[in-house]
């Protein structure tokens, strides 16, 4: 390999690393259609350096190919940028896909195939390049220049030489004459490709260094204009620079306000982006400056008036890659103030037409659209998100009964042009429900006459027509009622006049619609005519407006009571209602004369029934006393019989020597017995008497016994069994001994009449603790829910046509009582009855 050759390799390698370098530093700043043909030219070399390889290095020859087959795709690339077309990026995976081809194909031997490939690719590209460069893409106001066509020759001419080159590979003949051709239509094309797009940048770079400077004139005078001020602030909000007029807005130099946050100047208002922004997150992005503009904002000045901004900004980053915002700010006071008026304006139309339920329309007659107020598509129930209204629409809603008259309004408006109202139904799109509607429609003109708009209100009438039927209906049954004469009626002046009254009021007194106008006051009983004075002079009367009683004079000059009530119908008129109280002051003169004999004759029937039944009561006790004479009899017999006893054996042994100690001996014993004989007999008379008796200690066991053995006639005639269990010890109560065995007695008679026949009843003692309990169960009917509350009241009884007197049960309440004890009785119907008789035991 010669020196002249190495040189060459050299030149040709490091040219091809400087065309790509560049090209990719071209790309990176959008000048994509040289960057591609510079691409194509470093492949162009590299192929023709390893042509220039194969002699020295034949193993290299079939991947040389890989190099040519991208040259065309990026010149064709290129036009396409260069005529502002989109890139075709598919072409250098077609362009890969191709040389793959061809280096396969020269690998298995088939040379020829690759040569045929880069014949029918290569130059076919190139001449679209041509073609590319002289069709400006659709839409486009590019127009054709001469560079233009000069590139369209030299892509043209490079296709030739394409085709010249593959050819000769074909024929093995590739020589001097196809690197002269390379070179010949290589340097011009590659010469003309550079000097096109410096000549394009240039002029680009004199284009926005001229739109620079105007700008910069014009940035210059909005720097200086009294109404709007420029401001740069920082990602935090911090003003990093302001313009002259910044001073003149805020009240505060230039110097002064850098370095401040807008959030000094920016009243608290969620309505402002940028406070809220920086209040919530402490900064502001790009996005942020998008969003913000446009947008006006609230500012308090250090006078403290507030005045309205509005913004428009950029951002962009410095050279160290802070983010900044550059602001336009405009005041907008006077505008942001009519705005306010008007939303408030629009606000209480709002509330005025919801308040009258009036809505506001406009229909376009070219158009066939039209706009609602809110309370019309309130009124018409339509979804306010329904899109675009139109008439059509509109009379949809109309009742099907009203459509036609609706429709033949709107035509007369819109030929004729003149307003109309009219009255027509709706159903609502929302609920279906029905509403009556009063519309008034008028017409607009344009410049020659005619009629391009329809305009009108809506009042939804619905409750006022209900409002105006409930009236007329309430009319109707008032003048039914007045005209029915079931009460009397009458129309007062304060002053005095009747102007007006049916003929019940009239002819109660005597008088005819005739002789109308009459005046209260003369009608009026004298004793009533100063309170009816009062009540017409109340500056209130409605406070007066309870019913009152007073009697009016008849013609012939007689009294009719009367029951008034009356209602204000004006300042000075009100309505009257009377009803007549004659024959209820008959009836209540009745009922009072039948009250006063009825209550002497309940008089002479209570002291009868007291009578009877102190009778009754007398009676019982000697029943009562009856029985106990039956006890006492047995009680006292055991200490008589002691005595006789005492008596005999005395006088048995008189002729005994100790016959005075048998005597005094006998005569204690009889004394002994004769003071208990006595106490038997006196706590007998004090318990018929319903006097205190006396107590002493006397065991419960011996009581109970004895009640026992009292019962035993009447068990064995109702066939009924009586058991009784008593204690081993005594258990000694301080009682009174005739009045517990009456008790014991009561509740033993009650069990055994608890059934017609067969009762079993018993009765059981037993000590708990210091508490003697009696406990008598018998398997009777038991006693009804509803009347155990009231066993133990006097004459209560569930016997009474058995011949129940009701006492007994409340007379054994009483003596348990007073001896200190309880009595409980627990009962079920159908099972039996369960008394217990508590007594406290004498310690």
């Amino acid at each position: 390999m010669s020196a002249f050759l190495i040189l060459t390799l050299t030149g040709l390698a490091s040219t091809s690393v400087l065309l790509t370098v560049t090209g990719i530093a071209l790309f990176r700043n959008g000048l994509r259609a040289l960057a591609y043909w510079l691409f194509a030219w470093s492949a162009l070399i590299q192929g023709g350096l390893a042509t220039l390889l194969v002699p020295h290095y034949p193993e290299i020859a079939p991947i040389t190919p890989i190099f040519s087959s991208f040259v065309a795709p990026f010149m064709l690339l290129g036009a396409l940028a260069h005529t502002e077309r989109a890139d075709r990026l598919w072409l250098i995976l077609a362009s890969f896909v191709l040389a793959v081809t061809r280096v396969s194909a020269y690998l298995v031997g088939a040379r020829d195939f690759a040569i045929s490939i880069a014949i029918a690719t290569e130059p076919m590209l190139a001449f679209v390049a041509a073609w590319v460069m002289l069709q400006p893409p659709h839409g486009s106001k590019r127009k054709l220049v001469a560079s233009d066509y000069a590139l369209a020759v030299g892509f043209a001419l490079y296709g030739g030489v394409e085709f010249f080159d593959a050819v000769s590979h074909a024929r093995d003949s590739f020589g001097w004459a196809n690197w002269i051709a390379w070179v010949a239509i290589g340097v011009p094309l590659a010469s003309t490709q550079i000097y096109v797009h410096l000549d394009r940048i240039g002029r680009s770079a004199r284009r926005h260094e001229d739109a620079a400077r105007a700008n910069a004139m014009r940035l210059e005078m909005l720097a200086q204009s009294p109404q709007d001020f420029l401001s740069e602030v920082d990602e935090r909000g911090l003003l990093t620079w302001v313009s002259p007029g910044a001073a003149v807005a805020t009240g505060r130099p230039v110097e002064a306000l850098i370095g401040r946050n807008v959030l000094e100047f920016l009243a608290p208002s969620s309505d402002s982006m940028i406070w809220s922004k920086l209040t919530a997150h402490g900064r502001l992005t790009t996005e942020d400056a998008e969003e913000a503009a446009g947008t006006s904002h609230l500012a308090i000045l250090p006078d403290g008036s507030r005045r309205w901004y509005e913004f428009l900004a950029t951002s962009y980053r410095t050279l160290s890659g802070d983010l900044r915002f550059v602001t336009r700010t405009r005041d907008v006071t006077a505008r942001a103030e009519q705005e306010l008026i008007l939303r408030r304006s629009e606000a209480r139309l709002r509330r005025a037409e919801q308040i009258g339920r009036v809505g506001s329309w406009e229909l376009d007659l070219e158009s066939n659209e039209m706009v609602f107020s809110d309370e019309m598509v309130r009124i018409h129930g339509i979804d306010p998100g329904i899109g675009p209204i139109t008439r059509e629409m509109t009379l949809g809603l109309v009742h099907p009964d009203d459509l036609a008259s609706a429709r033949r309004t709107w035509a007369r408006v819109r030929e004729l042009g003149e307003p109309e109202e009219q009255l027509f139904r709706i159903v609502r799109a929302n609920d279906g429900a029905i509403r009556n509607l009063r519309v008034l429609t008028e017409a607009d003109r344009d410049a020659e006459g005619r009629v391009v708009r329809l305009v009108g209100a809506t009042f939804d009438i619905t409750e006022q027509i209900a409002l105006t039927d409930q009236l007329r209906q309430d009319q109707q049954r008032f003048r039914s009622l007045v005209d029915s004469n079931i009460v009397s009626v009458y129309f007062a002046h304060r002053d005095g006049p009747i102007t007006e009254a049916n003929d019940a009021f009239l002819s109660l007194l005597g008088y005819t619609k005739e002789d109308l106008p009459l005046d209260w006051r003369d009608l009026t009983a004298p004793e009533h005519r100063r309170e009816d004075a009062d009540r017409a002079a109340a500056e209130d009367p409605s406070r007066l407006a309870q019913p009152f009683e007073k009697d009016f004079l008849t013609r012939d000059g007689r009294r009719i009571p009367m029951l008034l009530s009356f209602a204000q119908l004006s300042a000075d008129t009100s309505i009257l209602i009377g009803v007549d109280l004659r024959e209820r002051k008959q009836a209540e003169a009745y009922r009072a004369q039948y009250q006063k004999e009825l209550e002497e004759t309940i008089a002479t029937r209570t002291r009868e029934l007291v009578e009877s039944r102190s009778r009754l009561i007398e009676h019982d006790r000697l029943v009562a006393v009856g029985t106990l004479a039956a006890g006492v009899a047995h009680q006292i017999n055991n200490p008589i019989g002691a005595i006789l006893n005492c008596a005999e054996y005395a006088l048995m042994c008189r002729d005994d020597e100790e016959v005075l100690e048998i005597y005094e001996r006998a005569l204690r014993d009889n004394l002994a017995e004769a003071r208990r004989c006595a106490q038997i007999v006196r706590s007998m008379l004090q318990f018929s008497r319903e006097q205190p008796t006396a107590k002493w200690v006397e065991d419960l066991n011996r009581v109970a016994r004895r009640a026992h053995r009292a019962v035993h006639p009447l068990a064995r005639e109702r066939g009924a069994s009586v058991s009784i269990t008593t204690t081993d010890d005594a258990m000694l109560i301080r009682m009174s001994p005739i009045e517990l065995e009456q008790a014991i007695l009561n509740v033993v008679h009650n069990a055994i009449e608890s059934r017609e026949s067969g009762a079993k009843v018993s009765i059981v003692l037993a000590r708990r603790d210091k508490t003697a309990t009696i406990e008598v169960v018998d398997d009777g009917r038991g006693i009804a829910p509803e009347h155990q509350d009231r066993i133990f009241e006097p004459f209560f009884s569930t016997r009474t046509r058995a011949g129940g007197t009701g006492l007994g049960l409340s007379v054994t309440h009483g003596v348990v009582v007073d001896h200190g004890g309880q009595v409980r009785i627990e009962s079920v119907p159908g099972v039996g009855t369960r008394v217990l008789i508590s007594l406290p035991i004498e310690e």
